[in-house]
């Protein structure tokens, strides 16, 4: 396995994740943004997201 494999593992660092988001018309970017990392956070234990959205 290659080092940077283990490495947030072995630096504490939770699971890490990228995603993408298509929001609908009319629909606040920010809101949804800090709805959907608290989401992964507290259900996943997410702690670095990158999250590409869409409109």
């Amino acid at each position: 396995m290659s080092p940077l494999g283990v490495l947030p593992a072995a630096l504490g660092f939770g699971p890490l994740m990228s995603l993408h988001a298509i929001l609908d018309e009319g629909a606040g970017q920010e809101r949804v943004l800090v709805e959907i990392k608290a989401m992964l956070s507290d259900a996943y234990a997410v702690e670095h997201e990158t999250i590409q959205v869409e409109l």
